[in-house]
């Protein structure tokens, strides 16, 4: 059988299988495309599971504090301790948790009393909030807290709040920051008498007891601009009769307990200024205020 004829000259070079630079670059290009349109849906889904959380906690709270007043005569508990023959208001923050001994000051507080029905310490932080302000250096002994208590409600009745539904039980006083080992309250009420109450009375031209005025309290190491959007441009609220919603924050006093709102979030006082530690254009009533003032 004949074979077949060796074909001369040079050998075909084999095929070459990889990219082109022009196919590496049209991949990578479409890799950035679809990058660009996921990132952003991914950070959506990732804040809005912790704006979920965030509400589960505050959620969490408000059933520990209602809990609470059925324990102890449907009264609220303090967001002012009583020491030293007197109120201390106009003080940023109480040690959280107290030590073993502090008894009618720091123990007293909201959180610390809170905590025999809430079980846990992790629910008074709030996933989105960033800073975690170490300002009594407590660092990492301690646990940090996200939300505010609302002073006006102290020591009284659960029966003397007008709207439960929009009246605040806990908000976001401390912006988008975590503060280390400390409690807070605002607003406060302003009591100079240590030997009366320091319960809520209405905001009158004829009342001359304590309890009358309240402030809000700016939470901050020295002068710095503070956010007040946490998730979105708004924040998770608890209210009275145990709901908890998003809130709106643009200056709105049926929403948003500071006067104005600035560039990014940055809270603001009448002029126009950031507000350092007492806010001097006290605060809107509308939320806080157990009697309705602004009949919402």
């Amino acid at each position: 059988m004949p074979t077949r004829p060796r074909l001369s000259g040079r050998s075909r070079a084999p095929r070459k299988t990889g990219f082109t630079l022009i196919e590496l670059l049209v991949v990578i290009a479409i890799i950035a495309i679809l990058a660009a349109i996921l990132f952003p849906v991914f950070q959506k889904v990732r804040e809005n599971a912790r704006r979920t959380n965030c509400q589960s906690n505050l959620k969490q709270q408000a059933l520990a504090l209602i809990q609470y007043t059925g324990d102890y005569d449907e009264k609220y508990p303090t967001g002012v301790p009583y020491y030293g023959g007197g109120w201390n208001n106009d003080f940023a923050g109480w040690q959280y948790p107290c030590d073993p001994g502090q008894g009618d000051t720091d123990c007293t507080v909201w959180a610390n009393s809170m905590q025999p029905f809430a079980k846990s310490r992790r629910i008074t932080e709030c996933p989105s909030a960033g800073d975690h302000w170490d300002y009594y250096g407590y660092k990492d002994s301690r646990a940090g807290t996200s939300y505010t208590y609302n002073g006006d409600l102290q020591y009284s009745s659960q029966n003397v709040v007008v709207a439960p539904t929009t009246t605040v039980l806990l908000w976001p006083g401390t912006f988008n920051s975590t503060w280390v080992g400390r409690a807070f309250a605002s607003p406060q009420l302003k009591c100079d008498d240590g030997k009366a109450p320091c319960v809520y009375q209405p905001n009158n031209g004829t009342c001359t007891g304590n309890g009358c005025t309240d402030y809000m309290l700016v939470y901050g190491p020295g002068y710095y601009s503070l956010n007040k959007w946490t998730h979105g441009e708004g924040d998770n609220f608890a209210f009275t009769d145990g709901h908890v919603k998003w809130n709106s924050l643009h200056s709105d006093p049926k929403k948003d307990p500071w006067q104005l709102t600035g560039a990014n979030g940055y809270i603001l006082d009448s002029a126009g200024n950031n507000p350092n530690f007492t806010d001097p254009t006290k605060s809107h009533a509308c939320l806080f205020a157990p009697d309705n003032p602004c009949n919402l």
